[in-house]
């Protein structure tokens, strides 16, 4: 008896993963690829990013707050 019930519950995992990843890469295979930026316009330089010191407010780059 313990067999059948693990066997069905790892029947119904196998399907409902199996459901989630089709209805995901279909969801992902709809979206349109967006370009990705130039080294021109992604360079901190250009865009006077952590320039001077201290840098301004405005333009400092933290990790902790994922500015």
């Amino acid at each position: 008896m313990t067999i059948r019930t693990h066997a069905a519950r790892y029947a119904a995992a196998l399907l409902a993963l199996t459901g989630a990843g089709t209805l995901s890469s279909t969801a992902l295979n709809a979206q349109t690829a967006q370009p990705l930026p130039t080294a021109t316009q992604t360079d901190p330089k250009t865009l006077g990013l952590m320039q001077g010191f201290p840098p301004p407010p405005d333009k400092t780059i933290r990790f902790i707050d994922g500015s």
